[in-house]
């Protein structure tokens, strides 16, 4: 079967690419075995019976509806007729579906032995991957300004259509100074709010900016995107300017709560950016398509940077290669909620690797990816539960429920906890893509071998460094909070003096 040849540079569009192998409600996609096509043929002959129950119940009340009482036995006729053929349809779909799965099960066996290629669940193709070509790729798309630039103009055209916003160009306000600290008009949309405000925080993040005053400017910024984030706040500023009551009244929603927590860009070349840092770093969302293309992009800078961290390993030079990667996993355990982050990461890197490491090692590895998988939605179902109760109960109040919450301690760890519960998901999920392209690259045999070994020994020095940095530390949430008015009190000088 001759392969496909590699497609560095991928143009993205908002076509679905397995439309045109669908035939209505049936899949029609390439199956990779027969275990696949026997799973795609139950469901097309599923979804065949149930669309055929529908049919015949639907049909004669439209036609009864339409025509009358009498016309309710044609009805009848008609949907006992089309419901049938719909799952006689779904029916023969699966079976076609599974035949194909039994005649590509001989190459996949092939193919898996071999080891050399993987199965793209895209393209229904057994691809080779080749990080140095890849990588090479990458430098066209630089920081995906692509996929943002996209999905911005669809954003705004989005808003332009809606209804217009109360603001308007020659808006005046009675004090520019927080639109200035964001570099916006005081007419900027919430989009163009929360997008400035990521952008600037980001800059000053306390563990991007080494500069002694960097937790203030960060802390400064997250009370400015409180009060214009906030409509009735920023009513208030916009005609009055800044007063007593929107001074000390430091709100941390979510979104703040969360880049406070997850915001280190030091983690960015291991794991990309997080899921959840991309949705609420955005004022606008992606389509599927350009979701699926920034993961995708994702997942080859982690596997190009895996190769680059394991050459020296792959090249022997094992104990200098160690000790680097201990203070590089104590780096990284420095920065908030690091040591967290790390552990997670670290368990990521040995299961997928082990993924990889012959049958057995396989099997079992990935028995314990779906058995985390299925704890890591349990928890996530648990805490959204719990932290939805407590946002009901704050809505008795006046305040934004969800703020209301965030004042209450068991509120705030049941967003903490749903947030990291989250971010454990999307490593997994990141770190998988990135192996698959790690260990299916164009190198030789024993090369691969030897990057399994040294993620292998990478997770397990991540997991030392942060189960030490766990053990040593009494870093939570709460120290997180408790830190808010000295921070503040230390921002409202910083202001006086700005201002003076």
């Amino acid at each position: 079967m001759t392969e496909p040849d590699p497609e560095p540079t991928r143009e993205v569009t908002t076509v679905d690419p397995n439309n045109e192998m669908q035939f209505g409600i049936f899949s029609r996609r390439k199956p990779q075995n027969v275990i696949a096509g026997l799973s795609s043929g139950a469901k097309s002959a599923a979804k065949g019976a149930l669309a055929g129950i529908a049919s015949v119940i639907a049909i004669p009340v439209v036609t009864a509806h339409e025509e009358g009482a009498k016309s309710i036995p044609k009805g009848i006729l008609k949907g006992v007729v089309a419901g049938t053929g719909i799952a006689l349809g779904g029916i023969g779909v699966g079976i076609s579906q599974f035949v194909r799965g039994v005649g590509n099960t001989p190459e996949a066996i092939s193919e898996m032995c071999k080891g050399k290629k993987r199965w793209d669940e895209e393209t229904r193709q057994w691809i080779q991957d080749d990080l140095e070509a890849e990588k090479i790729a990458m430098l066209a798309f630089g920081n995906d300004d692509d996929i943002y630039s996209s999905a911005k103009k669809r954003a705004e055209e989005e808003a332009a259509s809606a209804k217009p916003s109360a603001t308007s160009s020659d808006k005046e306000v009675a004090d520019m100074t927080l639109y200035d600290q964001l570099g916006i008009p005081a007419n900027a949309t919430e989009s163009d709010i929360k997008k400035a405000y990521y952008r600037k925080a980001s800059a000053c993040h306390p563990d991007k900016d080494p500069s002694p005053d960097a937790k203030e400017k960060f802390q400064k910024l997250s009370q400015t995107y409180q009060i214009l984030s906030n409509p009735d706040k920023r009513l208030e500023y916009d005609s009055k300017g800044k007063t007593e009551s929107n001074d000390n009244d430091m709100e941390v929603g979510p979104d703040i709560l969360f880049t406070a927590v997850f915001g280190s860009d030091a983690f960015i070349p291991y794991i990309g950016k997080l899921g959840l840092s991309q949705m609420f770093m955005q004022g606008y969302s992606f389509s599927k398509a350009e979701g699926r293309e920034l993961q995708r992009r994702r997942g080859i800078r982690i596997a190009v940077h895996l190769s680059s961290l394991l050459r020296p390993y792959c090249d022997g030079h094992v104990d200098a290669w160690k000790e680097s990667m201990q203070l590089t996993a104590k780096e990284l355990s420095k920065a908030t909620f690091g040591d967290r982050l790390l552990l997670e990461i670290g368990k990521a890197y040995q299961l997928e690797a082990r993924r990889h490491q012959g049958i057995i090692s396989s099997s079992i590895a990935s028995f314990e990816g779906k058995a985390d998988h299925l704890r890591s939605y349990g928890k996530i179902a648990s805490h959204g539960y719990s932290t939805l109760a407590y946002m009901k109960k704050a809505q008795e109040g006046d305040t934004n429920p969800t703020l209301a919450a965030m004042g209450d301690s068991k509120s705030r760890d049941c967003l903490f906890e749903l947030a990291l519960e989250g971010t454990v998901l999307d490593i997994s999920n990141i770190i998988y893509i990135a192996a698959a392209r790690l260990f299916h690259d164009n190198v030789d045999s024993s090369v691969k071998n030897s990057r399994i070994e040294g993620l292998i020994l990478l997770g397990g020095i991540f997991i030392d460094v942060a189960t030490q940095a766990l053990r040593s530390t009494s870093q939570n949430i709460e120290s997180v909070m408790e830190n808010m008015p000295t921070i503040i009190a230390k921002k409202r000088e910083e202001r006086e003096n700005h201002m003076s």
